[in-house]
């Protein structure tokens, strides 16, 4: 084997290294070499942890890619190795230990490389941490440039140098569709336009200032540099599948989904009277093109307190004109692309530039020979449109079609953490849920490692408990509390430990056709309306860290009792999920020397639009009357602390509670007559009494009235 091939054996097994590092990163398992068998057992299940709930099929790393990359990496590095068997010692004496040494060189000398490697990547950090602090702009813009190229020639494209003006550079990066121009001043040190053309004539026409304008900023900021690099690395892609998987185009593909987003938001926009918010939380959505990546995205939600402080009439108008905005950063967002699939999918042909059926424009019957029309689900079609939309589906039997292995995807921003159920019901709309791998990589087996929706929801605010081989160490409580200007309660919000639903991490998820987005649009507002709900009590704002010494036996038991004065004033709530993401239920204990019932508040949250929220109160008399003005609230502020302050507002006032103890009183002294006269008629045996009996057994009674909801009755 000459020197070449044996380099390529080394090169395959440094990309096979890099797929799996890049997956990790992408899993969250940055841990250096070595710590998985040397490092403590709290790192180790920390590991396993970011193991159990990253690795499924909505994952950040797309399975199926990896499922393909890896097998070929291994199948081309044994093809080398047999090839060498069979071409260079064939026929010669004692070549099977020439093969065993053979390989045993190639090892000795793929682990000095891989050492020489993982030094080059170590400086590379080390020089990139320099350059972010470094003030000579000459010598980090100097280093961008050499990143950009380097990046350019990893992705396969060709880089070209041209000067033009004095200090001014073009530095061209060409693939077989994309082309980038990036023009730079040597001499100010900065990126002075990026452009990005296309080299066939189908595309000549989707020339994009708004491309443009991102890639610049991108570029022209050093900490902005990963995100141009997944900008390239995702045009590159739709190049390599375009090219590869002809005659789809991948390029036309993401153009009409983005026709269709414009045009369901015209339809609701015009509606609506040009009611953003309403379409942003009840709609399809508002759509977004190149925020922060290449392509299309759709706004779908957002919490009340971000949506208050949005100058929507402002916004209105950039979106209509397709504009970025800074606030866009803050609404919920899923960008979509296409990714490599293990299962065939059918696109529309270039002559037809959306799925959506434009009723007016298009005879259904004639489209019906051809394509599929999937109108939208009762379940999940929104209210604003007064008729479902219809959207066209190519039939697997038409000739007009191309098959691929690809699909469409959308990526969450930020990822959303659902229930089990949901994500079973996402991958029902998604239609991967028949899919095998789906069974068996994401729900078939429960890991015990796995984290609960409950604690993905608060990670990373308890900080790593510190075990002590002391008897004497002390506990630790956990508690969230929550105190406003206007009430003298302080809200202490309790986890239920038996609480623990099993939840996923979704980042992303494949599709087919974009009714199928607006399905998981619906169900992801539900999932987040709940999340949001349980983070208004559970945040690292209202986290607190209780303490408690083990008393020793020459501590007095005075020393810790707790203060009763204080424990007055807490208004006690322990916070349980119901079947996760419908229903929140809040068991609230009153201070006992106000009066002592337990409040009962039930959460519902539906995918219903208008009243997505409902809530429903129980105890402390008879407060349902309350139910319609706490959903309200509710619904006005999304935020459980705020309705239990108004709850306590609207309650604890002095008349409010006086009233109810005496409607309660009486309540108890009727019922009281009513058991005393049960009693009167023990085993059928009747007993009549005049007016003065019933007056002197009464004077014999005495009631302890310091005990709530339980009267005491004892006989003299």
């Amino acid at each position: 084997m000459t020197e070449t091939e044996a380099k390529s054996i080394h090169t395959l097994i440094r990309e096979l290294q890099s797929i799996i590092k890049n997956s990790q990163e992408q899993w969250g398992l940055n841990f250096p070499k070595g710590q998985g068998d040397k490092g403590d057992k709290s790192d180790k299940s920390q590991t396993n942890i970011a193991i159990a709930n990253a690795v499924h099929t909505f994952g950040p790393v797309n399975l199926n890619e990896l499922f393909e990359e890896i097998p070929q990496k291994i199948t081309l590095m044994r093809e080398i190795i047999t090839q060498f068997k069979n071409n260079m010692l064939t026929g010669i004496q004692g070549s099977e230990q020439s093969l065993s040494n053979y390989i045993n060189q190639l090892k000795k000398e793929t682990e000095r490389l891989d050492s020489l490697a993982e030094l080059k990547d170590s400086i590379k950090t080390c020089k990139s941490l320099a350059l972010d602090a470094c003030h000579d702009n000459s010598t980090a813009f100097k280093f961008i440039i050499q990143q950009i190229e380097s990046l350019g020639k990893q992705l396969g494209l060709l880089i070209y140098h041209d000067t033009g003006e004095p200090g001014e550079t073009v530095l061209t990066m060409s693939g077989a569709i994309i082309v980038l121009d990036i023009k730079y001043d040597e001499i100010l040190n900065r990126i002075i336009k990026v452009v990005v053309s296309y080299a066939t004539d189908a595309r000549q026409n989707d020339k994009d200032d708004r491309v443009n304008n991102l890639l610049t900023q991108q570029l022209s900021d050093f900490k902005q540099f990963n995100l141009f690099k997944k900008n390239l690395e995702t045009l590159k892609t739709l190049e390599t599948m375009s090219k590869l998987i002809q005659p789809v185009d991948c390029f036309h593909c993401i153009k009409c989904i983005s026709n269709d987003i414009k045009t369901i938001y015209e339809k609701e926009f015009a509606i609506t009277n040009g009611d953003v918010q309403k379409i942003l939380t009840e709609g399809h959505g508002i759509p977004l093109f190149n925020v922060d990546r290449v392509g299309p995205s759709i706004a779908y939600w957002a919490p009340k307190h971000q949506i208050m402080e949005i100058d929507w009439k402002f916004i209105k108008d950039i979106i209509i004109q397709g504009e970025m905005h800074e606030s866009f950063r803050s609404l919920h967002r899923m960008w979509i692309s296409m990714e490599k699939s293990r299962t065939p999918h059918l696109f529309l042909p270039p002559g037809r530039n959306q799925y959506l059926l434009n009723d007016e424009l298009e005879n259904e019957i004639e489209l019906m020979e051809n394509y599929y029309i999937s109108p939208e689900l009762p379940e999940v079609q929104f209210s604003l449109l007064q008729a479902p939309l219809k959207f066209l589906h190519p039939k697997e039997d038409s000739t007009i079609f191309a098959s691929a292995l690809i699909e469409f995807v959308v990526w969450l921003d930020p990822p959303v953490y659902v229930s089990d159920n949901v994500a079973r019901h996402i991958g029902s709309y998604a239609g991967i849920v028949n899919r095998g791998y789906f069974v068996s990589s994401a729900f078939q087996k429960k890991d015990p490692q796995t984290l609960s929706l409950e604690q993905l929801l608060i990670e990373g605010i308890i900080p790593p408990i510190k075990h002590s081989s002391t008897s004497r160490a002390p506990k630790i409580i956990h508690q969230w509390e929550k105190k406003f200007d206007d009430s003298l309660y302080l809200q202490v919000f309790n986890l239920d430990s038996k609480c623990n639903t099993k939840a996923r991490r979704i980042d992303r998820i494949p599709f087919s056709n974009l009714f199928q987005v607006y399905g998981l649009i619906k169900i992801l507002r539900q999932q987040l309306l709940f999340n949001k709900l349980y983070q208004s009590c559970f945040n690292s704002s209202t986290y607190k860290q209780i303490t408690i010494t083990r008393p020793s036996k020459h501590d007095h038991a005075e020393k810790i009792s707790p203060d009763a004065e204080d424990a007055e004033a807490k208004i006690q709530i322990k916070v349980q999920t119901i079947n996760s993401p419908t229903g929140l239920s809040l068991d609230i204990q009153l201070p006992s020397k106000i009066i002592s019932p337990q409040i009962t508040i039930h959460l519902s949250v539906t995918i219903l639009h208008e009243d997505s929220l409902l809530c429903y109160a129980t105890g402390f008399g008879d407060i349902s009357n309350l139910n319609e003005e706490l959903t309200g609230v509710l619904q006005t502020y999304q935020d459980i602390p705020m309705l239990i302050n108004h709850l306590l507002n609207s309650l604890l006032k002095p008349q409010n509670v006086e009233e109810i103890k005496i409607e309660e009183t009486k309540l108890e002294e009727t019922k009281l007559e009513e058991t005393k006269f049960e009693e009167m008629n023990i085993d059928g045996i009747n007993i009549d009494l005049n007016l003065d009996e019933i007056e002197e057994i009464e004077s014999n009674m005495m009631i302890d009235e310091n005990v709530m909801n339980s009267y005491i009755v004892s006989f003299n």
